[in-house]
């Protein structure tokens, strides 16, 4: 059997071979196209997706933080802490003191008298002799600077001078405060209530604190410590 092919005439089965030929070269074309165009896609996502994370870690670097490359995966739960009540928290509190064992005044007493014992004693004498030294270098400190209570050296002596003080106040009148001195009076008899109250009578002075002022409170001491009289004019 033969068929026209153009101007010639060839045998049929030599035109179907031929056309085989030719679907067999356009399949093979298509193929190929096929496989360019799935390597072009790999390759455009691929650059999509390091465009993406670079932008990423320079965002990270501006910021100064370090991001995760990798996102977190939804569906996740995280743990938060409950919240807690003002009465739930007084009442832990309470329990804890509840499992403290108690303590009496006079194992704190005690327990200080026991560091207090630990220092060592210090005599009276001396103590006097540091307060002497360190007062004689306030003194002498106080000549030399325009304003003492702004310079830094002086400030520093001062404090010394007040510890000592203390001390000393401790040894030799005793650590129990406030400090009083009574001062007996004896009234002439031009006063108006002598008749009733008679001569005799008394003032009684309370000192500061030592934590104040320890150094007057020394000075005042010794000085009444000393007197031995005299007489002062009441202003009626």
């Amino acid at each position: 059997m033969y068929r026209r092919s153009g101007s010639k005439i060839v045998p049929a089965s030599a035109l179907n071979d031929a056309d085989n030929d030719k679907y067999t070269k356009i399949k093979k074309q298509h193929s190929q196209v096929r496989a360019f165009l799935y390597t072009a896609v790999l390759i455009v996502s691929a650059g999509v997706a390091f465009r993406f994370v670079n932008n990423i870690g320079k965002q990270s670097l501006r910021s100064g933080r370090s991001s995760p490359a990798v996102l977190v995966q939804p569906n996740v739960e995280f743990a938060h802490s409950k919240p807690v009540n003002e009465a739930t928290l007084a009442k832990e509190v309470e329990e804890i003191d509840a499992q403290a064992p108690p303590v009496d005044d006079a194992t704190l007493v005690k327990e200080i008298e026991e560091l207090d014992a630990q220092e060592p004693p210090v005599d009276e004498a001396t103590l006097a002799k540091e307060v002497e030294e360190l007062d004689a270098q306030v003194r002498s400190i106080k000549h030399e600077v325009d304003i003492f209570e702004t310079d830094k050296d002086a400030l520093a002596a001062s404090k010394k001078l007040q510890d000592a003080t203390r001390k000393l106040l401790a040894a030799r009148y005793g650590p129990k405060e406030p400090y009083r001195v009574r001062v007996d009076l004896e009234y002439q008899n031009t006063i108006s209530d002598f008749n009733q109250r008679g001569a005799q009578g008394s003032i009684l002075l309370e000192m500061a604190p030592s934590s104040l002022v320890p150094h007057s409170i020394f000075s005042f001491m010794e000085i009444a410590r000393g007197y031995k009289g005299g007489a002062f004019h009441r202003v009626a």
